[in-house]
């Protein structure tokens, strides 16, 4: 296991309410930015982590692990068949001594979503869908419990399709493959071979449309929207790939392993994203979304929600390399909502949020940076398109339904 490191540095955080359009007092707070291995509680050692426990290097504002990996990445890097490692899921009471057959000892952070097999019309019948059990084994581990944890995955962002149960599903591309397993769809080339450089299994991103769509109102997001086919008009996944493939984005939400697709991981729901959708030499404008709740697809007949003091989320980007100082900016409905300006790492953004409809915010973060930035503009390529090694039940039923269309 890797050293553990308490790391503490203050930041500003402007006591602002993004979303309900008042720029902020300018009060400052400290936040603990402990590097730890998740659910570590102090500096001491600890034993040693199991084979499927998560550990990290580095926390978000919030106290969430950016990118963590296995404790059997470790050293060697193998990504895990979660399926095997954890007994097929059979032992998911937390006071049984072989719970998930030791592969974590996360007991107080796993969550297990059931929802029993049911039939979709499909042409010629019907297709028996959620026919596993669990359908999703989620590992929300940290200091404030199930509910108010969650994990911060970096990468490069890429669209794979509209999912026949509404979700739009992407793949994130990080380097090192933290937290993938052994299931996990891989990048190919143009030519169909598959990509062996730079992350090569994908964290699934998993967004249900009917969620979010009619809520955003910048340029950004709403041209997603179109190319999905949600604002009238037809479906052109290349416009929506042109878009988005390639970007810097950070998502947060529930990590975990979807039984469906052969225990692949995935971040489902999504609780907050951000994606830089203009990278310029010196300045940088973040597209950003943020909620407190989201449902698990079609697999999952219930909400998960994040839990978090004051209804606050901060919201994290990456420092950008050889920066001495930022301006930093929050644009709501075209009026900057909150400002500050800051020495050094980390950025933390606060997001309050209400209830009803004022629980989702979005917005733009722009950036204006100081000092010699090293240029980091390019995109990762953006041509890449991701092969699944397990076919799920929305393949299936989409399949069955493309037949039909052909």
């Amino acid at each position: 296991m890797r050293s553990v490191l308490r790391v503490v540095p203050v930041f500003l955080i402007i006591s602002a309410t993004i979303g309900c359009g008042r720029e902020g007092d300018g009060a400052r707070e400290e936040v603990d930015s402990t590097t730890v291995a998740a659910g570590d509680t102090s500096a001491a050692a600890a034993p040693a982590p199991a084979r499927l426990d998560l550990v990290g290097d580095q926390l978000d504002p919030n106290g969430f692990m950016i990118n963590p990996r296995w404790a059997m990445q470790d050293g060697s890097g193998a990504l895990p068949n979660v399926e095997t490692e954890c007994g097929g899921f059979t032992k998911t009471d937390p006071a049984d001594p072989h719970f998930m057959n030791g592969c974590t000892t996360h007991r107080k952070g796993i969550g297990f979503v059931r929802r029993a097999s049911f039939n979709v019309p499909v042409p010629g019948g019907n297709a028996t869908v959620c026919k596993a059990d669990p359908d999703h084994v989620n590992w929300r581990v940290g200091e404030r419990g199930l509910a108010g944890s969650a994990t911060v995955g970096v990468g490069s962002i890429y669209v794979d399709d509209v999912a026949s149960d509404g979700d739009l599903d992407l793949f994130l591309r990080t380097p090192g493959n933290p937290g993938r397993t052994s299931s996990d769809p891989f990048p190919i080339n143009t030519a169909g071979v598959a990509v062996t450089t730079g992350g090569t299994a994908g964290l699934e991103v998993e967004i249900l449309l009917r969620e979010v769509a009619d809520k955003f109102e910048t340029d950004f997001w709403s041209d997603l929207m179109r190319a999905v086919g949600l604002a009238g008009g037809g479906k052109n996944l290349a416009a929506a790939r042109e878009l988005m493939n390639g970007r810097t984005a950070v998502v947060t939400g529930v990590f975990g392993v979807d039984g469906v697709h052969g225990a692949h991981s995935e971040i489902h729901p999504v609780f907050a994203m951000a994606v830089r959708s203009v990278p310029e030499r010196m300045h940088d404008t973040w597209s950003v979304f943020a909620r407190a709740r989201g449902s698990e697809g079609m697999c999952s007949d219930t909400l998960q929600r994040l839990t978090l003091p004051a209804n606050r989320l901060l919201l994290w980007v990456p420092w950008r390399q050889g920066a001495t100082s930022a301006r930093l900016r929050f644009v709501q409905h075209r009026q900057v909502v909150w400002r500050d300006s800051i020495g050094g790492p980390p950025i933390a953004v606060p997001i309050t949020f209400g209830s009803g409809v004022r629980a989702f915010a979005e917005g733009e973060l722009k950036i204006d940076w100081f000092g010699p930035v090293v240029d980091d503009r390019r995109r990762d390529d953006r041509s890449l398109r991701w092969k699944r090694k397990r076919v799920g039940d929305e393949q299936v039923v989409e399949a069955a339904r493309e037949r039909t269309r052909t």
